[in-house]
């Protein structure tokens, strides 16, 4: 499972709540979101960026230096981390 994944889901426990809630906000059925949690499927960035704001973050691309990029294998998921979103009261 992804560093991101492993976030939103923390998220979504430190939250207390259920896949089925989470899922109706997202707009996705449970199931869906049961196989990104686990790992079964790989979400689309779309569908991060959407899970993300029903947690009350916001995706962000950051740059790093070359070097750091390098020495994590160029893995997409280094490069992308999440903030709270201004304002947000979910």
């Amino acid at each position: 499972m992804s560093p991101l994944v492993l976030q939103l889901v923390a998220r979504r426990k430190t939250r207390g709540w259920s896949q089925e809630r989470l899922a109706k906000r997202v707009g996705v059925r449970h199931q869906q979101l049961s196989c990104w949690e686990t790992g079964v499927k790989t979400p689309r960035l779309a569908n991060l960026t959407d899970w993300a704001q029903a947690l009350g973050l916001d995706l962000v691309l950051t740059p790093r230096k070359v070097e750091e990029t390098a020495k994590r294998d160029n893995r997409p998921e280094s490069l992308i981390s999440f903030v709270p979103l201004s304002g947000a009261r979910h």
